[in-house]
């Protein structure tokens, strides 16, 4: 998860992608160990390599100092951008993206993502400072060329690079994109990428 980008090039919860992924990759190692403890638990079953090894207490204990670390990240961020304004623009991400095959390395950080944490800061923060959330259709706001408004760029990684040669930040390029979307009468919120 990358941090919050503004539209007005302000970056809020700098960090919390690095936490997530070192918190993902750290997970990954330990279960592929622990599976091979398994294995070899199972071909000798006098039980001390699954009471000495297998436990889950240390496990659960790291697990939660890193949701605790990640959601202070997003609640902070969150409230630094209500400080500043009063509407925000997001996109609304409550639907899957279909026929979207991604990796299992992939699959595996975006299950770490706390999307459904965001949301919810925004939502208890934005009711407590009495700020206006509106969400937005998200079909093509981070392959939009926020400068002509058109669909010649491409976007890699966290670059955009667009038709000219011009390389510009993809999660500012975006930001800006999901604050036009707000004027355009045409984009629905529910309208499909299709139509």
């Amino acid at each position: 998860m990358p941090p919050f980008y503004g539209s007005d090039n302000v970056v809020y919860a700098d960090g919390i992608g690095q936490i997530m992924t070192a918190a993902t990759e750290k997970r990954h190692i330990k279960g592929k160990r622990r599976q091979k403890l398994w294995a070899l638990s199972r071909k000798k079953p006098h039980g001390q390599i699954k009471r000495c090894n297998l436990g889950t207490k240390n496990q659960n204990k790291s697990q939660t100092k890193v949701r605790a670390l990640i959601r202070t990240k997003i609640r902070t961020g969150v409230h630094q951008i209500f400080q500043t304004h009063k509407q925000i623009v997001c996109e609304d991400l409550s639907q899957p993206i279909r026929n979207k095959r991604k990796s299992k390395k992939i699959n595996r950080r975006l299950a770490a993502w706390c999307k459904g944490e965001l949301r919810a800061a925004i939502e208890q923060v934005s009711q407590r400072r009495q700020s206006v959330v509106t969400l937005i259709n998200p079909a093509y706001t981070s392959q939009v060329d926020s400068r002509n408004g058109t669909l010649l760029g491409r976007r890699d990684g966290d670059r955009f690079f667009t038709f000219d040669g011009e390389v510009l930040q993809a999660d500012r390029n975006a930001s800006i994109n999901i604050e036009h979307r707000l004027s355009d009468l045409e984009i629905s919120r529910y309208q499909k990428a299709a139509d």
